[in-house]
């Protein structure tokens, strides 16, 4: 893989897509545009020799990556991406759970991809693996580290990302193993981190049903998930909270609740 290979392996809505294009900017980066690229969960049958084509356009100088935040959610994928290179650079995103696990279920329902309400989560397994189960990120950690080693796997924070954008990049360029003096001017093109927003940019092409429809959606995503569900998600998540904190000494109490 050219001069080196590194995976963003996690997680969904997690602020991906940022550091997808913030690498992208980097000149001893090469990342395909295609941003879910799916190759070791879902495209693995096409082979070896399909996925290197995806590269052929970088320069021998240049790292490449793979950015499918899927990744890290499957064994089967992390094995294969170890067994192709077991010297591959991971990067994983964490975020707020309850949070993430929000977003997630908004991204897919603005799509009009379900029906479901978020709630039913916990008597549908489908569910649960989609929103609930990508944030037990002790879990996958703890697969990805014994795959690849400590060293070989970095793990930020999107709390980092929404108030020092440029050293989390920095951070990740010098992960990496590139120029970490580029986050500055990467950095300041930083666009909003990525998040759920329903219908951004719209308005104005929108019919009358349309807008109320999409005020509605604004103001139900904004409200958050209903107490009852924090309250279940807060005792879910709690142990792998606390086994973070002590990991990596950061108070992440606030991971137990939304966020305002």
């Amino acid at each position: 893989m050219k001069s080196g290979f590194f995976v963003i392996a996690g997680f969904q809505k997690c602020a991906s897509t940022w550091l997808h294009r913030a690498l992208q900017a980097h000149p001893d980066v090469f990342l395909p545009d295609e941003h879910m690229l799916h190759f070791f969960d879902i495209h693995f049958d096409r082979g070896i020799p399909w996925y290197q084509r995806l590269f052929e356009t970088a320069a021998p100088s240049q790292i490449v990556g793979d950015a499918t935040v899927t990744y890290a959610r499957s064994a089967l994928a992390m094995q294969r991406i170890a067994r192709l290179d077991s010297s591959a650079l991971v990067v994983l995103i964490l975020r707020n759970p309850i949070d993430r696990a929000w977003s997630h279920y908004w991204h897919e329902r603005k799509k009009g991809k379900i029906a479901f309400e978020f709630e039913e989560w916990e008597s549908n397994y489908d569910l649960y693996s989609d929103w609930i189960l990508p944030g037990m990120y002790d879990q996958h950690i703890d697969l990805t580290e014994s795959l690849f080693g400590r060293d070989q796997v970095l793990v930020i924070f999107q709390d980092d990302v929404a108030v020092r954008p440029v050293g989390v990049l920095s951070s990740v360029f010098n992960f990496l193993g590139v120029d970490h003096d580029r986050a500055v001017e990467v950095g300041a093109e930083r666009k909003r981190i990525n998040s759920t927003v329903i219908g951004k940019g719209s308005a104005g092409r929108l019919s009358f049903f349309a807008k109320w429809k999409e005020r509605r959606e604004r103001e139900a995503y904004a409200a958050g998930p209903s107490k009852g569900a924090v309250a279940r998600l807060s005792h879910l998540y709690r142990p792998m909270v606390r086994e973070l904190e002590a990991r990596y000494n950061r108070d992440l109490e606030r991971w137990l609740r939304p966020s305002a």
